[in-house]
């Protein structure tokens, strides 16, 4: 049952009290969800370290069996499975003076994986011997 409104009741909380409870409700909050952030962030590092080296080694396959031309450049996507992944490729001559007339036949094949708009990369790098 209510009782009758008394001005000398004194229970209940005080308006410090109600603002000091408000205040550390807000700091946990905040924290919780900085802490989350984070976690999805650690999330998405952890994904893409361990899918960006397979595409960009299968890339880099994909690269080595067909003819390459001379400074090639190439880039796409990976469509509908690998969303927001992006590679590019490229293919360039060396230059070597130990190598001599052999460093002509030798191409160095860059592959990069981007991923979340570049805001993560990865790369590989490798040289061919590549036999006419």
């Amino acid at each position: 049952m209510l009782k009758p409104f008394d001005k000398n009741n004194n229970e209940g909380f005080t308006l410090l009290e109600v603002m000091i409870a408000f205040s550390i409700i807000a700091i946990v909050i905040t924290t919780i969800w900085g802490l989350h952030s984070k976690t999805v962030l650690l999330s998405l590092n952890t994904q893409f370290d361990t899918q960006a080296p397979f595409l960009a080694e299968e890339k880099m396959s994909q690269l080595s069996t067909k003819k390459i031309e001379n400074d090639e450049m190439e880039e796409g996507d990976f469509g509908e499975y690998f969303q927001g992944y992006v590679w590019k490729s490229s293919v360039s001559n060396i230059e070597s003076e130990t190598l001599g007339t052999l460093a002509e036949k030798v191409k160095k094949m860059e592959v990069s994986i981007g991923f979340n708009e570049g805001e993560f990369s990865y790369s590989i790098i490798s040289y061919r011997f590549m036999q006419e």
